[in-house]
């Protein structure tokens, strides 16, 4: 039987009246808040999902071979069953892991034209190879095993279509965060963490050990060898936040090449660059303040970059000759202050503690770090206690060397 017009449905819903603007400023901010915490900001283990995904994907889902490259297109469709977005935002970030002008310590080992400083775009996937790096087998999966089923060193979480699971964190070594750094802008918000050496950063992670109050002051090291101006380091380290000056390398010098149109030349030689500074927006920038007076001192400019035939990259190796007459640190000073060859770079330490957004300062990162290795430390031997537990006969034995006290303590300190 038909309900009449008039007949009221009755329904179990809420029905709450809301404009259409209300509403979209709802969702947006939760929207806003999810980018942010989830997308932008790193976890402990110092990686976004982005680049977390194309570790996973890589390890877990296409099994890449260390000692062996494979199509990077391969992977990329691994990692959009991890992250899914467009194929071509996975692959720019695997190609950023791969670069060592992107990536200080690269956790992709490439094979291929993946782009070099000057600018140029890294070739199509399909034309591409890779494979993980040694350091990223070293220091991010060597604690990870394979299987969700026997490996208890890290929480597993299914994917987003929940077919199948994979882990929420990578059980990092050492503090990846301040060895590779992390830049990555979202809704309202901006995390920035340089790269630093990895010497310096173990020393820290040492000295924090031994003293948790100990301040953590270290200074930026990018991935090419550029001049840090002096700051306030100590205050930066303190409050997790700051700016700081990056400066390209650049000599001065008697033009040595072979065009005899500037023999006798002084040039400037350019033989570094801050991170993401691509020597083709330099020219372009050069060029335009040419073209409007405000330098004039410049003759001409030669490009001397080589290809390492091993590292498949090119060097940083640009010539500006300078007109006869020319101050050449006047010419220097003008580059530094009209293009990108000197840059601020702010520090902002956010990172996501389980489901917590959290500022901090170096200190109270490297203890969170410390206590984040305790407790993988802790979960990899029930690991292991599990697996003797499981074999009696290596059980048993394991007993009787414990009852029997030889060499009792050191194979225990090993296991620790």
């Amino acid at each position: 039987m038909k309900k009449s017009k008039n007949e009221e449905i009755k329904s179990n819903e809420n029905i709450v009246q809301m404009s259409a603007y209300d509403q979209f400023s709802i969702d947006y901010a939760g929207y806003g808040f999810f980018v942010t915490s989830y997308r932008v900001t790193p976890k402990i283990d110092g990686l976004i999902s982005v680049k977390r995904a194309v570790i996973i994907a890589a390890y877990l889902l296409a099994k890449v071979d260390p000692n062996n490259t494979m199509k990077s297109a391969t992977i990329v469709g691994m990692i959009l069953r991890i992250h899914p977005h467009g194929d071509a935002s996975a692959y720019e970030t695997l190609v950023n892991m791969a670069n060592t002008f992107n990536c200080k310590y690269p956790l992709i080992r490439k094979h291929g034209s993946f782009g070099t400083v000057d600018g140029d775009k890294a070739a199509d996937m399909r034309y591409t190879e890779c494979t993980l790096s040694a350091f990223c087998y070293d220091v991010v999966l060597a604690e990870l095993g394979k299987s969700p089923n026997t490996d208890f060193s890290v929480d597993w979480i299914y994917n987003y279509s929940k077919e199948f699971l994979m882990p929420a964190y990578l059980p990092v070594r050492l503090p990846l965060l301040f060895l590779n750094g992390s830049d990555n802008i979202g809704f309202g918000d901006k995390v920035e963490i340089p790269s630093h050496n990895i010497t310096e950063v173990i020393d820290t992670l040492l000295r924090v050990m031994k003293n948790p109050k100990d301040p953590c002051v270290m200074v930026p090291d990018h991935c090419q060898a550029c001049e840090i101006l002096d700051t306030n380091w100590k205050d930066i380290a303190k409050h997790g936040s700051g700016r700081y000056k990056v400066r390209a390398k650049i000599n001065v010098c008697e033009y040595c090449g072979d065009n005899k149109e500037y023999f006798g030349h002084q040039m400037l030689r350019i033989l570094s660059l801050p991170n993401f500074v691509y020597l083709n927006n330099i020219l372009s920038k050069v060029d335009e303040l040419m073209k409007e007076g405000k330098i004039i001192q410049i003759k001409g400019y030669e490009n001397k970059a080589v290809l390492d035939r091993k590292s498949e990259e090119t060097n940083v190796d640009l010539w500006f000759i300078l007109q006869p007459g020319s101050d050449p640190e006047y010419v220097k000073s003008l580059l530094y202050s009209k293009t990108d060859l000197q840059k601020t770079f702010t520090i902002n330490l956010n990172i996501m503690d389980k489901n917590t957004r959290e500022h901090l300062n170096y200190n109270q990162f490297f203890n969170k770090f410390l206590n984040f290795r305790r407790v993988t430390k802790a979960r990899i031997l029930a690991n292991e206690l599990q697996a003797l537990q499981t074999d009696n006969a290596k059980w048993q034995s394991y007993i009787d060397l414990i009852k029997s006290g030889i060499g009792c303590n050191r194979e225990i300190c090993q296991k620790v």
